[in-house]
């Protein structure tokens, strides 16, 4: 590593290492936001008909699908059996979490009518998506690649459940429209009895932070509520994950 000052200088426990941040605006889950059935790169969003597909053919990705997303998230594939063959179907979903590339393969099994599953790490990006196995696709059956409704990456790496300190959910009024000032900014969004706090011994959990991908799980936190768009949520942690850092992803 460069000579300098990096935080593992610091004790693990310092102060100075502490973030906080914001995440406004998280997106709703979106079934088909990577995918199109149009034009690869510019196409919009959509299911990808994979009636004559076979093994090795690319998911193609639609205009948002080709852009760094604003908050890493938990890529989802929608598979569904229009014809009802009993479709079979997996997708090799390549994606980048801080620039390290991961690599999921997310299975549809067959016998079911429309399914939706969900991949292991979050992504800041999608990079590709390739058919690896498919079975009994015929005449309309379609493919969608989004992300799910439980997952949030936080913006450095951290090491373990207890990096993260403090996490607390309020509601925003309006929406991300581009007002000047933004809507925002015009609300007072925690509760001030403190209602949106998850108490530490709950919040360091594994089914609730995730260092793997450094995220949180506020579906988990929040008793089975949905990411909305008016959500906001403020959480501290340690980002004791970023002298792992380097110009192009994780040290080696």
């Amino acid at each position: 590593m460069p000579a300098g000052i990096v935080s593992s200088s610091f004790s693990p426990t310092a102060a100075i290492k502490l973030q906080e941040k914001l995440i406004l605006f998280p997106a709703l889950a979106d079934v088909d936001y990577f995918s199109t059935n149009g034009t690869a790169g510019s196409g919009a969003q959509g299911a990808m008909s994979i009636a004559s597909s076979v093994v090795g053919d690319a998911v193609k990705l639609g205009a948002s699908g080709s852009k760094p997303l604003p908050h890493a998230r938990m890529p989802t594939i929608t598979v569904t059996d229009n014809s009802g063959t009993t479709l079979a179907v997996t997708v090799r979903i390549v994606g980048r979490r801080f620039g390290r590339i991961i690599t999921q393969d997310l299975v549809a099994a067959a016998g079911v009518g429309t399914q939706t599953i969900t991949g292991s790490h979050c992504i800041d990006e999608m990079v590709s998506a390739k058919i690896i196995s498919i079975a009994a696709n015929t005449t309309s059956d379609t493919v969608s690649i989004g992300f799910d409704s439980k997952r949030i990456g936080l913006p450095h790496p951290i090491k373990n459940i207890r990096s993260v300190k403090y996490l607390e959910k309020g509601t925003l009024a309006g929406t991300n429209d581009g007002s000047t000032p933004p809507l925002w900014a015009l609300t007072t969004p925690f509760a001030a009895d403190g209602s949106g706090i998850i108490a530490t011994a709950t919040l360091q959990a594994s089914t609730i932070v995730f260092p793997t991908d450094s995220s949180i799980s506020v579906y988990a936190a929040y008793s089975s509520t949905a990411i909305a768009v008016t959500d906001v949520y403020r959480v501290k942690y340690m980002p004791d994950g970023a002298d792992d850092l380097g110009p192009n992803g994780y040290l080696a």
